[in-house]
């Protein structure tokens, strides 16, 4: 039986306990969650508004793969395409975390708040400092408690504020891009979990591919998700060999050499 990612995310894990489950997959988002809040929490700037890393598939390296495979049918450079799976890979499942942990989604973002912001604030109100050397963390967290509590506060009011503090600063600036566009998606994000689960069950390049290829296309169809998976946008993705828009409005059926014609309908099943 075989489960796809949806299932993996969504329900509970426990459930599904079954060797056809992508348990790597599974270890890779908690690793990438693990990641996301190190990086927030340890490599901040003084003010903690900082933007998340964040990597994109290099133009011209996809559009001459993409070339090479129209020409000859299959793919050249396949360490290229393995490392544009791995970009693709990583930014799909980021946007989902930070749908998650925006509130956007069934799962509920307080756990894991509590889990990598709680001991740290505990340790700071209960000893004045913190027990790894991390001033600006220190200093941000110093202030907040300056400014926004007094004496007269219960440590469970400052603790509040100071759990409030960092997670508005992690849904204000640390999960937006470099517009201040919120790195969420209720729109692409079900299709591109379905695109990615069946990736992850392809070994063929040319499979892999065009898999990829219908990523893209989801992608193509909003200029603020298409400029977090590629260098230029949709409009770098419009210029790749092949893409056409129907209309002038841009709402018709699309063309992709790869895929053919497609329009968003096709993959919200």
């Amino acid at each position: 039986m075989k489960f796809n990612l949806l299932n993996i995310i969504n329900e509970e894990i426990i459930s599904y306990l079954n060797e056809d489950v992508d348990w790597d997959l599974y270890e890779k988002i908690d690793e990438i969650k693990q990641v996301i809040f190190n990086d927030y929490l340890n490599n901040n700037n003084e003010n903690f508004t900082k933007k998340t890393p964040w990597r994109l598939i290099p133009f011209y390296r996809l559009k001459k793969i993409w070339e090479d495979y129209i020409k000859y049918g299959f793919v050249r450079d396949e360490k290229g395409l393995d490392y544009i799976e791995g970009i693709v890979t990583g930014n799909i499942i980021k946007i989902y975390l930070f749908t998650e942990l925006s509130g956007h989604t069934s799962e509920s973002p307080d756990d894991d708040f509590e889990d990598f912001f709680g001991g740290i604030i505990d340790d700071f109100l209960k000893n004045g400092k913190l027990n790894f050397n991390n001033p600006n963390l220190y200093n941000f967290l110093n202030t907040i408690l300056i400014e926004k509590t007094d004496d007269e506060d219960s440590y469970e009011e400052k603790r509040f504020m100071l759990m409030d503090k960092l997670k508005d600063n992690f849904w204000w600036y640390y999960t937006t891009d470099k517009n201040g566009v919120d790195i969420i998606s209720d729109y692409g994000l079900t299709p591109l979990l379905k695109l990615l689960d069946t990736l992850r069950s392809q070994d063929k390049p040319e499979e892999k591919l065009v898999t990829i290829d219908k990523i893209l296309n989801v992608v193509h169809q909003r200029s603020d998700i298409a400029s977090w998976f590629i260098e230029g946008g949709s409009n770098a993705l419009s210029q790749l060999s092949g893409y056409e828009v129907d209309d002038e409005s841009g709402w018709g059926n699309t063309m992709s050499s790869i895929s053919g014609k497609y329009k968003m309908g096709d993959y919200r099943d």
